[in-house]
């Protein structure tokens, strides 16, 4: 795990989170890529990693919507593996 995927912002306030949901770091990387190659959205692991939850979330779901807010466009992953494969 990233040391900046610890980082909680100062607006984050646990009494407004229902529940949270955890991605290996691999399977972010994985969904950023197909976002960015198949859509054509720039994305970053976290982005990745928001879908991945999503995807999981909305398996156990039998009505409803799922917002998703991509929090970065992956300009700070350009020297990662997230571009290198």
């Amino acid at each position: 795990m990233h040391a900046y995927a610890l980082h909680l912002p100062y607006t984050w306030y646990l009494r407004h989170i229902d529940s949270t949901t955890m991605v290996k770091a691999e399977k972010a990387f994985e969904i950023a890529r197909h976002i960015m190659r198949k859509e054509g959205i720039p994305a970053g692991m976290s982005s990745g990693a928001a879908v991945c939850a999503a995807l999981e979330i909305a398996q156990s779901m039998t009505s409803g919507n799922i917002v998703i807010i991509f929090s970065d466009g992956g300009e700070e992953h350009l020297s990662t593996e997230l571009f290198h494969s």
